[in-house]
């Protein structure tokens, strides 16, 4: 079932930032995380963060990204830090 889900305490990033993903051949740049757009870090890979991208404060539920089985999202750790 489709639906949104909303939060007024959110926050998120301050400013678009560029999001990375790793499928096994290294970090490769396939876009922007948008300004008010939380995400959570769980873990390191060299200069990045491994994050799980929550999203907006109001989004669709079931979540509009999904990555395949062993893809990683990343983004620069100083750029992660800011969006949760």
């Amino acid at each position: 079932m489709a639906g949104l889900s909303g939060s007024s305490d959110w926050g998120g990033c301050g400013d678009e930032h560029p999001l990375f993903i790793d499928a096994g051949g290294g970090a490769e740049r396939v876009g922007e995380v948008l300004q008010g757009t939380r995400v959570e870090v769980v873990g390191a890979a060299g200069p990045y963060s491994r994050v799980h991208v929550i999203g907006p404060a109001v989004r669709e539920v079931p979540a509009p990204i999904t990555f395949a089985p062993g893809v990683e999202a990343l983004m620069l750790r100083q750029d992660a830090v800011s969006c949760n």
